[in-house]
């Protein structure tokens, strides 16, 4: 045919090495390769290189994913083996399953993050597109989750010790803490919902390179118009959660561990922080690597959620398996909560027991001295001044048993105040 004729005299098929058909189209001889063209134009070009993120990086990133699953889980039957111990329940167990779940739904973002096609005219090219909004919801919501969580812990604590230390009754159920989760997954979602309506991602295939108009490598990715105004928007909102939870866990730091667990949050809050610092800059830099990207993201996912999930249930797992007393241990931070009893510049009780005594001492020291000195006169003295003397005596001894029946009313009083408040504030750490 002309076509064959053209495609051997004119194309160069032949001149690398290959072959031509009867319709004039190139035979190639290296697998890699197909035949584009025909005729003078025929020729063999190498397949394109689509930059998908290889089979052994995939496996690894799964296998980061069963192990976060796998200690979720292991966390989730823990709490509930040991839910009868009194460091399960002061940790409050509510707060701790949903960092459990935040964990879990923040961890699955790295499955849309590997889903990956060709260009727009696939048959999965949906999958694709559901996948690209899929990953700032689920990182997002699983955030706020964990978060949230952890800051609803530092924060009941907070309300309630600073009641205590007024001396004022408050409760702070469950129906509180759900308002201070729900207020952060409401900013949260009002921003993916905006990121989702106004410039959703959507996946697209870029060309690297060509020949002749035939793409030979290329890379995809979830592109958006106005897509890092809302990224920017979550991270924002993110740090500044972050920081606020910090300065909480700093203003409880004295309260003890087995309560407020301020040292821990503060250890899972500060991961949180530099590895979402160091994360988003490292991701910009290697945007134009797919693969390396995906890693990146991947594993800054991985570390956040098992860095926390370590923090949170370590110490608690090791304080219990070891042996440990956990309840006796609990009960003595209990005790060591209380108020040190000061009231109106009196330390304690017994302090205050011991200041009445001296001065009843004190004053019988100085009616005695009176009435001694009352009591010499000299052999002239008249009998009036001898009787004024007595009457002097006898007055002085009745005001200070006066004073001291009233130091010990008021001694009895402040002691029944101080038990009143102290029941109370065991009151208020049992609910």
């Amino acid at each position: 045919t002309w076509d064959e004729r053209l495609c051997q005299r004119h194309s160069l098929c032949v001149k690398n090495g290959n072959t031509c058909s009867d319709l004039g189209m190139c035979i190639c001889e290296v697998v890699d390769e197909y035949a584009v063209g025909i005729g003078p134009t025929a020729t063999c070009i190498p397949a394109e290189n689509m930059n998908f993120i290889t089979p052994a990086l995939k496996a690894f990133v799964y296998f980061l994913i069963a192990l976060v699953l796998v200690v979720a889980v292991g966390c989730f039957g823990w709490i509930y083996w040991y839910r009868n111990n009194l460091l399960v329940q002061v940790a409050q167990p509510n707060c701790l399953g949903l960092i459990i779940l935040g964990c879990i739904v923040s961890t699955t973002t790295i499955i849309p993050m590997g889903y990956e096609t060709e260009y727009r005219d696939s048959p999965d090219i949906i999958g694709a597109d559901v996948a690209c909004m899929a990953v700032p919801w689920l990182w997002g919501l699983g955030f706020t989750i964990c978060f949230s969580s952890l800051f609803a812990k530092v924060w009941r604590v907070k309300q309630l010790f600073k009641a205590a230390a007024q001396f004022r009754r408050v409760k702070v159920d469950n129906k509180s803490i759900v308002v201070v989760m729900g207020s952060m997954l409401l900013v949260e979602s009002v921003i993916l919902i905006a990121f989702q309506a106004v410039s959703p991602q959507i996946w697209e295939r870029e060309v690297l390179d060509d020949i002749d108009g035939y793409a030979i490598e290329s890379e995809g990715g979830c592109t958006s118009e106005n897509g890092w105004w809302f990224w920017l928007a979550l991270i924002l909102f993110h740090v500044v959660s972050l920081f606020y939870a910090m300065v909480l866990c700093f203003q409880t730091k004295n309260i003890p561990s087995d309560f407020a667990e301020s040292s821990h949050i503060f250890l899972a809050v500060m991961f949180l922080f530099q590895i979402m610092i160091l994360a988003v800059p490292v991701s910009v830099m290697v945007m134009d690597d797919p693969v390396v990207l995906y890693f990146v993201r991947a594993f800054a996912v991985f570390l956040q959620n098992f860095s926390v999930l370590c923090i949170m249930f370590g110490p608690k797992m090791y304080r219990i398996h070891t042996g440990e007393d956990t309840n006796a241990t609990v009960k003595a931070s209990i005790q060591s909560t209380r108020p040190k009893n000061s009231v109106s510049g009196v330390s304690s009780s017994g302090d205050f027991k011991g200041s009445v005594r001296r001065f009843s001492i004190d004053s019988n020291k100085e009616s005695s001295a009176k009435y001694k000195s009352s009591s010499i006169v000299s052999p002239t003295s008249d009998s009036s001044d001898m009787e004024k003397a007595k009457e002097d005596s006898s007055k002085a001894s009745s005001k200070v048993s006066r004073i001291t029946t009233t130091i010990k009313q008021e001694t009895q009083r402040l002691e029944n105040v101080l038990k009143h408040r102290r029941e109370k504030i065991l009151l208020i750490h049992n609910n």
